[in-house]
């Protein structure tokens, strides 16, 4: 479908108050677009850069709408006789300007409102999929963490069975010295019994 909306980066802000920040929207034509948002999230302010009532400090729409105010004169430009060699709705759309007239400017609006809703919703999965990427390289870090922890884990048991065994001939050593006998080496108690 052909996009009849694409705003880039629209950015504006009212001395240090942030109206509108990194609005990205492309619509395609007849597709259905809402605009929500609570009070003082920029749905105004957006509504009025791309309509032309202001102009955003910072960003792009490769489009335009035309407003025409009287239906009669908007009827005129829309449908022209086929004799002209180029009628004005066609060179405008060429252009990626719309003619609205005040009829047909809310629909158009609601086109418009109804892509950006699509594209909110766009950028919020991409962000859930940023977020994912992130904690799949946290698990990484976690399972190498605990990768080198049951190896540590590991030596030190093996530590442990060691001293175990030491201890414990250690021990019968020890044993065998008080008793006069033959320890586990075969060596004689030199103390006499």
């Amino acid at each position: 479908m052909a996009v009849i909306l694409n705003a880039r980066s629209l950015h504006k802000s009212f001395g240090a108050v942030i109206a509108a920040s990194e609005v990205n929207a492309a619509i395609e034509k007849d597709s259905v677009v809402g605009l929500i948002g609570t009070n003082g999230a920029g749905k105004t302010t957006f509504i009025n850069m791309i309509t032309g009532y202001i102009k955003p400090d910072q960003g792009t729409f490769d489009f335009a709408i035309m407003y025409v105010p009287a239906e009669n004169v908007y009827y005129e430009i829309i449908v022209q006789s086929a004799d002209e060699d180029e009628a004005i709705a066609t060179y405008a759309l060429e252009r990626r300007v719309i003619p609205v007239s005040p009829n047909c400017f809310y629909a158009y609006l609601q086109v418009i409102v109804l892509g950006l809703r699509g594209l909110d919703i766009e950028a919020s999965a991409r962000a859930i999929q940023d977020n994912l990427g992130r904690l799949g390289g946290d698990l990484a870090r976690v399972q190498e963490h605990m990768t080198k922890l049951g190896t540590h884990l590991g030596n030190a048991q093996k530590q442990f069975a060691e001293a175990d065994r030491s201890l414990a001939r250690f021990e019968s050593k020890l044993e065998a010295i008080g008793d006069g006998r033959e320890d586990a080496d075969g060596q004689r108690s030199l103390l006499p019994p």
